[in-house]
């Protein structure tokens, strides 16, 4: 039921808009004299210059503008106004002519006629930038409703801007560090990337929370899982040379220690589980070697390495532990010869 009744209030607006814009170009008195009887053909430039206007609304501006072709834009712009002077002049020019005629001479009605022209394209171009501000306003707020729609979705993500202004979406996890400059929140992503967003420290530290960062002093708030160290008033954090200045007043010493502690434990975990998935994948790699010889003996190594799709350096060592194990042997040359599966079990 809302949407139906916003649709209808849209609709009713158009229509209010179009029939208040050909009863403004019905009366207006630009080119011609008041109250002469030359009304019917103004309302018809009025729906020619409505539909220029409808145009740039539903073809230009979303077909160019916003596709970066400003240029093609701005020379589509042009046309469209040159092309509306041209018909209205053309139209009514015998018209209005003749209207000024019992008043002045003719070089005089003519001066009179073409000095309208600036006035005219003064009042078209008028038309179409209120449709550029009145485009660009919906598109903006539409823009803005779907990033607050991301931002309830993900509550990780915040909104900032790059380098080159333009918007962009950021999680909050990968943000190293943030510092005040100015009016703007200077952001440093751990890959070193740097994006800005207006405002205060303060507010962007309510935005992102105090779990995941801290505030060593008054200009700086870091990402509190990548310290590694911190001595004597300074922290250093994963990924930076430079250490940062620590305010006694902000954090005692006792705390940003067992922050590094609990960091220097949480790598360490890290790096356990990632040998361990490792040597797990080395195992597997292993085995399969080891199967492949067991049902194809004389496979040579370059065969090995094409058909399991495992790197030939990978290959020849887990070759080498296996011999080592006394589970596999070399037979034929050292050329053409390949290998197979030697007595015993692989453990």
């Amino acid at each position: 039921m809302k949407v139906s009744i916003s649709v209808f209030l849209g609709i009713m607006a158009q229509l209010f808009f179009c029939v208040f814009f050909l009863f403004l170009f019905a009366n207006n008195a630009l080119i011609r004299p008041t109250a002469h009887g030359i009304l019917y053909k103004e309302y018809f430039i009025g729906a020619f210059l409505l539909l220029m206007i409808y145009l740039n609304a539903l073809v230009f501006y979303p077909k160019f503008y916003l596709c970066n072709r400003h240029l093609l834009y701005i020379l589509l712009s042009l046309a469209s106004i040159a092309v509306a002077i041209a018909v209205e002049f053309a139209w009514i020019y015998h018209d209005v002519m003749r209207e000024f005629q019992p008043y002045m001479s003719d070089s005089m009605a003519q001066r009179n006629f073409w000095g309208r022209i600036p006035f005219v394209f003064l009042r078209d171009a008028g038309g179409l930038s209120m449709t550029f501000l009145i485009c660009e306003f919906i598109h903006l707020h539409h823009r803005a409703k779907c990033l607050d729609k991301t931002l309830v979705e993900n509550p990780g993500i915040i909104v900032a801007e790059d380098a080159g202004h333009d918007m962009v979406l950021l999680k909050t996890q990968d943000i190293a560090y943030c510092e005040q400059e100015g009016n703007y929140t200077k952001i440093c992503r751990e890959d070193k990337k740097l994006f800005f967003r207006y405002g205060s420290l303060t507010n962007f530290i309510s935005l992102i929370g105090k779990d995941t960062f801290v505030q060593i002093n008054r200009n700086t708030v870091v990402n509190k899982h990548l310290i590694t160290a911190c001595s004597d008033g300074k922290i250093w954090i994963s990924g930076e040379e430079q250490p940062f200045l620590v305010s006694p007043n902000m954090l005692d010493q006792q705390f940003l220690q067992t922050i590094t502690d609990q960091n220097a434990r949480n790598l360490k975990q890290k790096d356990r589980n990632s040998n361990h998935a490792s040597d797990k994948s080395l195992k597997k790699s292993k085995e399969k070697i080891y199967q492949l010889i067991a049902e194809e003996p004389g496979v040579s190594a370059v065969q090995l390495a094409a058909e399991t799709g495992i790197s030939q350096s990978t290959i020849n060592r887990h070759i080498a532990r296996l011999k080592q194990q006394g589970l596999i042997r070399h037979v034929g040359s050292n050329k053409t010869g390949g290998y197979e599966a030697a007595e015993g079990e692989m453990g």
